[in-house]
């Protein structure tokens, strides 16, 4: 029968983490790799056909809306009593 003791047990748990925290690493960077490659092409196809280009802002955070980072509530019309 095998026999274990807590210090096998904490090595392999942070081998498997460190295993884990590589790979997934490695898949998001060949994600975002492939993400930038495609966006470089379009960028190319539009400069091709002489396009305007304007930047498109990507929210981190699907909770925050686009509208509240370009219009924040902070920031509002003067009114009349102003």
């Amino acid at each position: 029968m095998f026999r274990f003791t807590i210090r096998d047990v904490l090595w392999l748990t942070a081998l498997v983490a460190l295993g884990a925290g590589w790979w997934r690493e490695r898949t998001n960077a060949a994600h975002e790799r492939a993400e930038r490659l495609q966006q470089t092409e379009i960028v190319k196809t539009l400069r091709k056909h002489n396009a305007k280009l304007m930047h498109v802002w990507k929210v981190a955070t699907p909770s925050v809306s686009a509208e509240s980072i370009l219009n924040p509530p902070w920031v509002a019309e003067p009114t009349d009593s102003d």
